[in-house]
């Protein structure tokens, strides 16, 4: 399945191939990334993230980062009726400005933990965000896109990529 997601000026989509346990995103944006997503070493500031995880209606109640290799994230948001879901990890391996893994636990299923790919590239300009997913089966990975991640995401990128354009509110 390939979704083509809203053009902000790049290239979005989410990518599952039938026969792997992976997602792809494939995000093509303008410069500014590391303004909200430092991974230079500066600290990953909970502020900046609210500015653009999640949809607006349900906003993080905690935002903990520590953004070091053996360091741990945990973010929860609350739904508009008081329900909170909650999202945590562990940084793998950390190469500023480039690349960044980290473990991926739902809370609501804590066996479907995924190993997550950032990386960031410049060409001529242009930075490219792209993850890849990687679950431990294919059941995990067909949970993760049928719980409505693509809608999530959608929105998450439309978000940063406002920010980025200097169009979002602080």
């Amino acid at each position: 399945m390939s979704a083509i997601l809203p053009d902000f000026g790049g290239f979005r989509r989410i990518v599952q191939s039938p026969g792997t346990v992976t997602i792809f995103y494939d995000v093509g944006q303008g410069q500014g990334w590391n303004r909200v997503i430092p991974v230079d070493g500066s600290p990953h500031l909970a502020s900046h993230v609210r500015q653009w995880w999640g949809f607006e209606s349900s906003p993080l109640v905690v935002c903990e980062i520590d953004l070091r290799v053996g360091g741990s994230w945990s973010f929860v948001t609350r739904d508009p009726d008081g329900t909170e879901l909650g999202w945590h990890g562990t940084y793998q391996e950390i190469v500023p400005p480039e690349r960044l893994v980290s473990t991926e636990v739902f809370d609501g299923f804590p066996d479907a933990a995924s190993l997550n790919t950032t990386t960031l590239t410049e060409h001529e300009g242009v930075t490219t965000l792209t993850t890849l997913v990687l679950h431990s089966s294919r059941e995990h990975r067909d949970g993760h896109i049928g719980s409505g991640i693509e809608a999530g995401m959608q929105h998450t990128f439309d978000r940063l990529a406002r920010l980025l354009e200097g169009t979002a509110g602080p």
